[in-house]
């Protein structure tokens, strides 16, 4: 029996048990009124059954194993996602709303107190998909929620590569993989800085669109545009910056009428825009939200402002560049200067490729990202689209090095030299090109700014969880809880169910007078206030001002925090 596993399978399976386990959980939470892990495991399964039955009678079985080459980068690839993910294993970087935000609305679903109302929101796929997933209740909600996505970051490697290959080349998936590496680093902002979760699962599930589409066009067979019709509403309910992929192909269809004369596109958008039916019935709140951004913003050149504090970066490159384009200027920010030139690059080769009358399959991610880039003007939301717009212009980008390359080996090949020097400057070439994109992208720093911090990172993080469960297995579950400077305390609810207050950078008597008017109505006064030790003003450090405050007992401390209670 033939069991090798080919890299379409892959990428089958991975599409398929997302939207399977996603559709399976609705349709649990409509019956029961809860979600559970059955979805994921009934969704794999049926991901699996029809993957082989695809395999069997649907795919030609040549050339469809994953180069060397390939499998190195994706392994590089995954390396730096799981050492990265290494430096901060229990609570992410960054204090972001969105990692706390996401367990709340999630872990209704998983426990059966969510109601229609919980379902009909923004993003509601990630909602019912995280819910199965908190449901296995093997671990906190924090550690569960952010090793799960950590595994899809890495599950994403082989859909960028499969859709690079797909519609470009085999050439075009490797070079797509090794950008990836540099350009590519939603992963971080994702499970790393601010959890944008619904985003990322709305790229994976729209790059598995993409196959299928690529693959119905190269096979003719029509099980692959079934398939993405439900990949299509998942997708849309993910989040609703997916509305943009949609968009793009009937760009690309209306590209492929006027300049080629072909209609096959313009057919395919039609079937793929049909869900947007069952999208108004289940997700009214996202078809209001992009109603109201076209009408109020788009329509009238308005910028949608936010409620929240934006912190941009102070640079003369980015300023400059949020003049010509907010969405330019976030790409800078966020992938460096090679991730700019890139995406410069890819804007210019899909305009030439329109004039040399490519098929329009071939430029749905160009008018992708032309479609985030336009949109830019009219939020201040452009560091997220910028985010969305790096797979695209990954992928893309790789096309246009794909074809640098071709002329660039065709110049060397055409020189009279020895093949041995031929192959020297192969790889003199190859290497200067690596080292180039290293420096010139953010990767490198970011990379050393976190390894360079291990020690110190997993000793606070290790501290922190110290604390809490000390706080869990020592306090009254009454007890409310305030923190001094360690705003991951605000994860505490989670691993100790206990009353968290806040955060605040107070000394003492300040703290008293906001304590007592949290908990004056409690029935509890059992207060514990969380110390860093090593938070410090211009005279002396916090730990003393407390321990030589009457108002405050110590009663637990180690190397990163010190507990203390408000005596009676």
């Amino acid at each position: 029996m033939n069991i090798n596993i080919r890299s379409e399978d892959i990428v089958h399976v991975i599409g398929l048990t997302l939207v399977l386990a996603i559709t399976i959980s609705f349709i649990e939470f409509a019956i029961a009124g809860r979600v559970s892990f059955v979805s994921l495991i009934a969704g794999l399964v049926l991901a699996t059954a029809v993957t082989h039955y695809v395999r069997r009678y649907y795919v030609k079985q040549e050339d469809r194993e994953v180069s060397k080459l390939a499998l190195t980068l994706a392994l590089l690839y995954a390396f730096v996602i799981i050492s990265t993910y290494y430096v901060y294993p229990i609570f992410p970087a960054n204090q972001s709303a969105d990692f706390l935000v996401y367990i709340e609305r999630s872990i209704v679903f998983a426990t059966g107190e969510a109601t229609f109302k919980n379902l009909i929101t923004l993003h509601p796929a990630i909602y019912l998909l995280l819910g199965a997933v908190l449901s296995l209740n093997i671990l906190n909600p924090l550690f569960l929620t952010r090793g799960f996505m950590l595994l899809l970051t890495i599950l994403n490697i082989p859909l960028i590569y499969m859709v690079s290959k797909k519609l470009y080349g085999k050439l075009a998936g490797e070079l797509a993989l090794l950008l990836s590496i540099f350009i590519n680093i939603f992963w971080y902002y994702t499970v790393i800085i601010t959890g944008l979760y619904a985003n990322f699962l709305g790229l994976m599930l729209a790059l598995y669109l993409l196959y299928l589409i690529a693959e119905y066009f190269r096979s003719k067979h029509r099980i692959f545009l079934v398939l993405a019709l439900p990949t299509t509403l998942v997708m849309l309910l993910s989040h609703e910056t997916t509305f943009a992929v949609l968009l793009s192909f009937w760009l690309s269809s209306i590209y492929d009428v006027v300049a080629r004369r072909n209609l096959k596109l313009v057919k395919t958008s039609a079937i793929l825009s049909s869900p947007l039916v069952l999208v108004f019935l289940l997700a009214p709140a996202s078809i209001r939200f992009l109603e109201n951004f076209i009408m109020n913003y788009i329509l009238r050149f308005k910028t949608m402002t936010l409620r929240v504090m934006l912190i941009t970066p102070v640079n003369p490159i980015y300023n400059t560049l949020k003049i010509i384009s907010p969405m330019l200027a976030n790409v800078y920010s966020s992938a460096g200067l090679s991730g700019l030139t890139l995406t410069i690059l890819c804007l210019t080769y899909g305009l030439l490729l329109m004039l040399r009358k490519r098929e329009g399959l071939q430029l749905i991610l160009w008018f992708w990202v032309l479609i985030l880039l336009l949109t830019s003007y009219f939020t201040m939301e452009a560091w997220r689209l910028a985010l969305n717009a790096l797979i695209p212009i990954t992928i893309f980008s790789a096309v246009t090095a794909k074809d640098i390359v071709f002329k660039v080996l065709g110049k060397i090949n055409s020189v009279k030299l020895t093949e041995k020097t031929r192959r020297i400057l192969k790889y003199e070439l190859a290497a200067f090109t690596i080292i180039l994109l290293f420096v010139t992208s953010n990767i490198s720093l970011t990379l050393a700014y976190n390894y360079c911090r291990i020690s110190e990172k997993h000793q606070q993080q290790y501290g922190i969880l110290e604390a809490m469960e000390w706080i869990k297995e020592n306090t009254p579950e009454n007890a409310k809880i305030a923190s001094i400077a360690r705003w991951q305390f605000m994860y505490l609810p989670y691993i100790a169910n206990r009353t968290y207050i806040g955060d605040y950078a107070l000394a003492p008597t300040q703290l008293f007078k906001t304590v007592m008017n949290k908990i004056k109505t409690s029935d509890s006064k059992y207060m514990v206030i969380i110390v860093w030790n090593k938070l410090h003003n211009e005279t002396a450090y916090y730990l003393d001002l407390y321990r030589n405050c009457g108002l405050f007992e110590e009663i637990w401390r180690n190397s990163e925090v010190t507990v203390f209670r408000l005596r009676d």
